[in-house]
């Protein structure tokens, strides 16, 4: 099999892959370590914030791409067709 990386060709997309890659690596281990404090932050554990943080940091990072990087036309064309089998 030939596999091959795709990287974005695009400023947007670029700056997508950036922003994931920088969730990604704060969900790691050795920066998870930084957060393992017996320590208090808005009554959860410090831990347990910095994961909602990361869930909510993935999430508008989501709809950031969403927003940035428009559906290609094939996608789109079909998209915009009737359905005709549904129809008959």
């Amino acid at each position: 099999m030939n596999h091959r990386l795709i990287l974005p060709a695009t400023t947007r997309g670029k700056l997508i892959l950036a922003l994931f890659t920088v969730v990604i690596l704060a969900g790691l281990w050795p920066a998870v370590l930084l957060a393992n404090h017996a320590v208090l932050v808005l009554g959860l554990p410090a831990l347990a914030t910095w994961s909602c943080l990361i869930i909510v940091a993935s999430t508008a990072v989501m709809l950031i791409a969403n927003r940035l990087l428009p559906l290609p036309e094939s996608i789109r064309r079909t998209q915009d067709q009737p359905e005709t089998a549904a129809n008959e």
